[in-house]
């Protein structure tokens, strides 16, 4: 039993960071593609969420090629890299979904749960960055810095935990 727990353990250790590895080496090989794919809508759809809001914000794709859109606001110009969009940790999400001892149906249940909740959550903590600026402009940089990082460590964690759970009720 113990010999098997850590078997299991071991393939789910080694299934997560073959997962990881190749999302990064992907992304970098293709990180055009998920600059336009990803980072230019959560950019955009921030930006409008805040124009929406009464926050006046200009949205710039022009930089894209570098790597960043541009949201400024009347206060700050926000340079939105990939790791502002939750990117690295939608890679961390799909490398424990795929590592998961799981059917292959409930794994591609799990991305699909996995991509529009983090794009959403991804432009809310943009808006929120936004916001922030707006009402509460000391905020800023703890948020940015500190709260943020962790609440994206957190949402990581509660999503995944969902989508564990759901396969762990429907397999009982």
């Amino acid at each position: 039993m113990m010999q098997s727990r850590r078997s299991d353990q071991t393939r789910f250790l080694l299934q997560f960071g073959a997962t990881a590895g190749i999302l990064l080496v992907s992304f970098h090989a293709v990180e055009a593609v998920f600059g336009t794919l990803y980072l230019l809508p959560i950019s955009w759809s921030a930006a409008t969420l805040l124009d929406l809001m009464g926050i006046p914000a200009v949205f710039d794709a022009g930089p894209l090629a570098q790597g960043y859109c541009v949201v400024e606001t009347l206060r700050t110009v926000f340079e939105v890299r990939f790791e502002c969009t939750g990117l690295f940790s939608l890679f961390i999400y799909l490398a424990a979904v795929v590592a998961y001892p799981a059917s292959g149906d409930h794994k591609i249940r799990g991305v699909a749960f996995g991509l529009p909740a983090f794009f959403s959550y991804s432009v809310l903590r943009l808006v929120v960055i936004g916001a922030i600026d707006h009402l509460v402009p000391l905020w800023l940089d703890w948020f940015h810095i500190y709260f943020m990082v962790l609440l994206n460590l957190g949402f990581f964690l509660f999503i995944w935990a969902i989508w564990g759970n759901r396969w762990d009720a429907a397999t009982k």
